[in-house]
């Protein structure tokens, strides 16, 4: 950051790596590929993270394996081999696998980033179901779209930035109530 301050529970934070986020309860879900094509979904998994399947300087992996396959099926997510490398899925099972990683963690705040264009519609319900589970259990989920179908569909409020700027901060149900708003009628558009 080249100016601001961060705030994380009430007090001023600078998070070093992803890993300290992860730790303190953070999971981000990016837009951008998150997994490494020539390890296995577990190593990817795991990254980073090793620590509890190490004894010495000896992994397991069939331990490893394992505690992925767990990961995968909490989120809903059978069919992908835990075992194999990453190259083995597409982009949307890539997707999903970083998912995995992320609810791994048990985060209390989760970001998800323009995650839902790189998902089919049975990927898009497993974030929403995730979404609304944080929701009912009090946690945080903030989602980053220029979708405003899914905005409306599945956010409770609305901040909306320009060049950096807050423009706008609601209620989603405020901010689409009103049919002279201009995002009311980007979203009106986009329906027809």
């Amino acid at each position: 950051a080249n100016s601001g301050e961060m705030f994380y529970k009430g007090k001023p934070w600078k998070p070093a790596t992803m890993l300290e986020a992860q730790k303190a309860g953070i999971g981000m879900i990016v837009q951008e590929a998150g997994t490494i094509a020539n390890i296995s979904v577990a190593e990817n998994i795991f990254l980073g993270n090793y620590d509890k399947f190490k004894k010495g300087p000896i992994i397991n992996k069939v331990a490893m394996i394992s505690e992925a396959r767990k990961a995968l099926e909490k989120i809903g997510v059978t069919n992908i081999n835990p075992a194999l490398p990453a190259r083995h899925y597409d982009m949307q099972e890539r997707k999903l696998i970083e998912i995995a990683k992320c609810m791994y963690n048990d985060p209390e705040l989760l970001i998800v980033d323009e995650t839902t264009t790189a998902l089919s519609q049975s990927g898009r319900d497993i974030i929403y179901r995730i979404m609304h589970e944080m929701a009912d259990a009090g946690k945080a989920v903030m989602i980053i779209s220029h979708d405003l179908n899914v905005i409306y569909q599945i956010c409770d409020r609305v901040l909306v930035m320009n060049h950096g700027e807050i423009v706008e901060e609601n209620t989603v149900q405020e901010l689409f109530a009103n049919p002279r708003h201009p995002y009311t009628k980007q979203l009106l558009a986009a329906a027809k």
